[in-house]
C-alpha cells in the first residue's frame, strides 16, 4: 500500500527474533519521512508495527 501513494522502499532485511519466530522489516521515504514497518510471524497471530518520522532540523 505505501508503494501506491508515494512512498519509495529504502532497504529491507529479514530476521529471526529471539523466541525464534520469522520476520522482516522494511524502510520506505516520502520526502523528508521515513516509515518503518516491521513483521513478525507467531503461532497464533502476526504481529505488525509502523514507525512514521520526520527529522526535526535545527536553524
Amino acid at each position: 500500500l505505501l508503494l501506491k501513494t508515494g512512498w519509495t522502499e529504502a532497504r529491507s532485511e529479514r530476521f529471526v527474533n529471539p523466541e525464534k519466530f520469522p520476520g522482516v522489516w522494511a524502510e520506505f521515504t516520502k520526502g523528508e519521512d521515513i516509515c518503518r514497518v516491521t513483521v513478525i510471524e507467531g503461532t497464533v497471530a502476526t504481529h505488525i508495527d509502523y514507525t512514521v518520522a520526520r527529522l526535526n532540523r535545527s536553524p
